[in-house]
């Protein structure tokens, strides 16, 4: 059964790109021959309007945003290339999705595929996608909400592609409100992302260089002028001092650790593998850090339509918190105990892989 996946697999950003590839193995593991569908994306949201630009250029005139500037471009460059081979290497590679390449069925998602904060695509709705079975997992609207899916222009015609697709799941409860109240789609399933999904049990031996192993740190998992505000940065460099610990960022560069790791995909989940605590302000980072069992935290800032049903389904609600200082409070006196997350992600596996499989079983 040959079956297209078309995701965010192009983004310079590891959780897009290792769910991405945890799609893939998860349909291999089922005995499916992935093709990881190619795209042009439109990226002109509303990110790139000035009103936008104006509110978060305040994260980039820190004292720590500004030491970092000069080395931004060639950082990029260089994560550019690492993400290339990763993709080269790694990733079942097909043609664009509107050309005839004998699939079977096609899945949309994981991650922000409905999202059109950051750019229109309707091919993420299933429109012009020529695959006979078209079905989404784990899709999620991103930091669309209902009142701004209400007024946006494309509204008729999101609605309409989404209900010709033959099964629907989703990974947040703001997108499947939205796919209820303004989508009048009433049968779509909650699922999990493809990283919990799969587990990545293969590749926390196989992608093991032993180059972290005798390192001892706290892993930094924020993007570049996140995480640099002067309390956070305190608070987390005397809870690894006293703990005699490096402080080592991943994927991004925050000038006040010891040092930025540039990593690629297999590098970062080995970071992950052998970090001793984790601080994060991203899904992924959380999600990671639930998948190898590290004690950590998650500090909320405006993606917690991201992270709050993912922490209600495992327990952790009260885990979440915009005070890094309550976060670390909590990371010392309450550790994780992923005895009862493990039980619970079981169980949402299962749903999960049943939802696919079901999806599957249409196919002729």
């Amino acid at each position: 059964m040959k079956i297209g996946i078309l995701t965010w697999s192009k983004v310079v950003n590891h959780g897009a790109v290792l769910q991405a590839y945890a799609t893939q193995e998860v349909l291999k593991k089922m005995g499916c021959t992935p093709v990881m569908l190619d795209y042009q994306a439109n990226r002109q949201g509303q990110q790139t309007k000035l009103g936008y630009k104006l509110r978060h250029i305040g994260n980039k005139l820190t004292f720590h945003a500004i030491k970092v500037r000069k080395m931004f471009t060639q950082w990029m460059s260089d994560k550019q290339e690492e993400f290339d081979a990763f993709r080269y290497s790694e990733l079942s590679l097909g043609d664009f999705y509107y050309v005839d390449q004998q699939l079977d069925a096609t899945i949309i998602g994981s991650d922000m595929v409905f999202d059109f904060f950051e750019g229109y695509n309707p091919f993420m709705y299933g429109k012009d996608v020529l695959s006979p079975i078209i079905f989404s997992y784990a899709a999620c609207f991103g930091y669309t909400t209902e009142k701004s899916f209400d007024s946006f222009s494309q509204k008729g015609e999101i609605c309409t592609y989404l209900k010709k697709m033959d099964g629907i799941s989703y990974r947040d409860d703001n997108t499947g409100k939205i796919l209820k109240n303004c989508c009048g789609i009433n049968n779509a399933v909650k699922v999990i992302d493809p990283v919990l999904l799969y587990g990545f049990k293969n590749e926390y031996t196989t992608w093991d260089s032993f180059k972290w192993k005798q390192r001892k740190y706290v892993l930094i998992y924020a993007y570049t002028y996140n995480m640099d505000k002067s309390k956070e940065v305190q608070a987390i460099c005397s809870f690894a001092k006293e703990r005699e610990l490096e402080i080592i960022s991943v994927g991004y560069i925050h000038s006040w650790c010891d040092e930025s790791i540039n990593a690629g995909p297999k590098e970062f989940v080995e970071l992950f593998k052998y970090a001793q605590y984790v601080f994060t302000d991203t899904f992924h980072g959380t999600v990671f850090s639930l998948t190898f069992e590290k004690q950590f935290c998650t500090i909320v800032r405006n993606n917690a339509f991201k992270l709050q049903d993912l922490m209600d389904m495992l327990g952790l609600a009260n885990r979440l918190n915009a005070s890094i200082s309550k976060e670390i409070t909590m990371l010392i006196t309450q550790p994780i105990d992923y005895t009862k997350v493990n039980t619970c992600l079981y169980h949402l596996r299962q749903k999960s892989l049943k939802y696919i499989c079901d999806q599957l079983k249409k196919v002729e």
